[in-house]
């Protein structure tokens, strides 16, 4: 279910709830993203169950029409360590917008349940969706991502389990970066190089914790 606040000045209005029974390709709304032009994009979770409806994201334009533009992509399909991936499995867990308008769109589902398995990773631009190849290789720990930023540049960050993966759309190139890990005090000797947050400054330096 998805909640909106709405506020004025001198007013509060009650909760608008969402559904499926009022536009909502699904209940399980696990990403949301608005843009500029008050366009709201929406990423679902089917818990394990397959999207067989063919809406892991549904669309609501600023008059208030509900689409499903994932149904009519026409997708190939695309290669995620080497293997194909199910679209059935797409679960979406995070949704960025670039400043040239690309819509970005991460999914935590492994490919076909094998948990060493880079996640899938979907674009949006005018109109058309493109799938990405991603090998495992360039995710460290067995692909699990805690987090992902898209900077000023259009270039995609995410933070890892073992450190950050840059990924540069126009060469259509990743790299590994591995943080120095941290020894914590006191706590069995305890060490990390996870990443669980991204951002960046107005310099452009990219900060992760």
């Amino acid at each position: 279910t998805l909640l909106f606040n709405h506020y004025s000045i001198a007013q509060y209005n009650a909760l608008e709830t969402f559904t499926t029974g009022n536009g909502l390709g699904n209940n399980g709304c696990t990403a949301l993203l608005v843009e500029p032009d008050g366009t709201l994009w929406v990423g679902h979770d089917f818990f394990g169950q397959p999207s067989l409806n063919g809406k892991p994201i549904s669309r609501r334009a600023p008059d208030g029409t509900w689409s499903y533009p994932f149904q009519s992509a026409g997708l190939s399909i695309p290669t995620v360590n080497g293997n194909p991936f199910s679209w059935n499995s797409f679960d979406v867990s995070e949704i960025h917008r670039a400043n040239d308008g690309t819509i970005w769109f991460l999914s935590d589902a492994p490919n076909n349940n094998d948990m060493n398995s880079a996640p899938p990773l979907l674009s949006y631009k005018n109109g058309n969706f493109s799938a990405h190849h991603i090998s495992l290789n360039n995710f460290p720990n067995n692909g699990a991502v805690h987090t992902m930023l898209v900077d000023g540049n259009g270039d995609l960050w995410f933070g890892c389990e073992g450190g950050l993966v840059y990924y540069d759309p126009v060469a259509d190139q990743f790299s590994s970066f591995n943080p120095p890990i941290i020894n914590f005090a006191n706590a069995n000797n305890h060490t990390s190089d996870r990443v669980f947050a991204l951002d960046y400054d107005n310099t452009g330096k990219i900060l992760a914790i």
